[in-house]
């Protein structure tokens, strides 16, 4: 499910037994973990140091993400206050995250992870489905929302701590030209956070 910059990469398994079960690679030393009392464990992401980020779904079906670090030592549950499932999908290099919840309304909203006792929450605006899934070490967001009519779009966003919850939308929209190299698309800018 994903991979860092040295190759290693993470992911999810059905075992044997019929376990689900995450799994982590490095260097081709393939290593499984669950989540303590979970059902099934799921891998998103992992970073330089090898910081994992996922979920995991406990014996009532609800999914609460989770972090493991290098020696393998798990935060969980993660999440956000009042959410009926948290799960998280990205990580950069500084162990921030990013994902999805949803609220007791039903309605889902993307996160932003920085410890369990610090998890911000966005919405495009009108959108009624929103999902954060990347997050590189400048703080670009990658991701997308659904809006009233039920199409999907997708994000990219630059991360902005000290701002408003809401994209900048007085930078130019361009439409992504697949002849031109990624770094002259980034020159275009990216709305905030």
């Amino acid at each position: 499910m994903g991979i860092n910059n040295a190759g290693n990469f993470v992911g999810a398994a059905t075992l044997g037994d019929g376990a689900q079960a995450a799994f982590l690679n490095l260097g081709g030393v393939v290593t499984t973990f669950q989540v303590p009392g979970a059902t099934a464990t799921y891998a998103y992401q992992l970073n330089k140091g090898n910081q994992i980020i996922g979920y995991y779904n406990d014996l009532n079906g609800a999914a609460h993400g989770f972090t493991r670090d290098h020696r393998g030592s798990m935060v969980f549950p993660i999440d956000k206050p009042g959410a009926i499932e948290t799960l998280l999908l990205g990580n950069n290099d500084s162990n921030w995250g990013v994902g999805r919840y949803t609220d007791a309304a039903g309605a889902t909203h993307g996160l932003f992870y920085i410890t369990s006792d610090t998890i911000l929450t966005y919405d495009y605006p009108g959108a009624v489905f929103t999902s954060l899934n990347g997050i590189n070490k400048g703080g670009y967001v990658c991701g997308y929302y659904v809006d009233t009519a039920g199409i999907a779009h997708g994000i990219w966003a630059k991360l902005n701590l000290n701002g408003v919850s809401a994209p900048d939308t007085s930078k130019p929209v361009v439409s992504v030209n697949l002849a031109f190299p990624l770094l002259e698309m980034l020159r275009n800018g990216a709305p905030a956070l």
